[in-house]
């Protein structure tokens, strides 16, 4: 019988890291930097801006394709779930 409950689940090893407040700080953390290297490498590259607009134009032009293809993949692993 695998053992259940909260204190199962806290790593023994990095117990701060099982504290929701330090996991949602790490969380805010990597979004703010995230965003902040985004801007950066905006600023740095501008071609890198523009192929965003063009990568996003095309989107926009090919989102029944986008969706086919990913009810594709996505069908295509529920059925190998099956198989095996």
């Amino acid at each position: 019988m695998k053992p259940t409950g909260i204190a199962y689940r806290i790593p023994r090893n990095q117990p701060v890291a099982a504290d929701p407040r330090v996991r949602a700080r790490r969380r805010k953390l990597t979004l703010g930097a995230s965003v902040i290297a985004i801007v950066l490498l905006c600023i740095l590259f501008p071609r890198l801006l523009t192929f965003a607009g063009l990568a996003a134009r095309e989107i926009r032009f090919f989102w029944r394709f986008i969706a086919v293809l990913a009810i594709v993949i996505w069908i295509a692993s529920y059925l190998r779930k099956k198989r095996g």
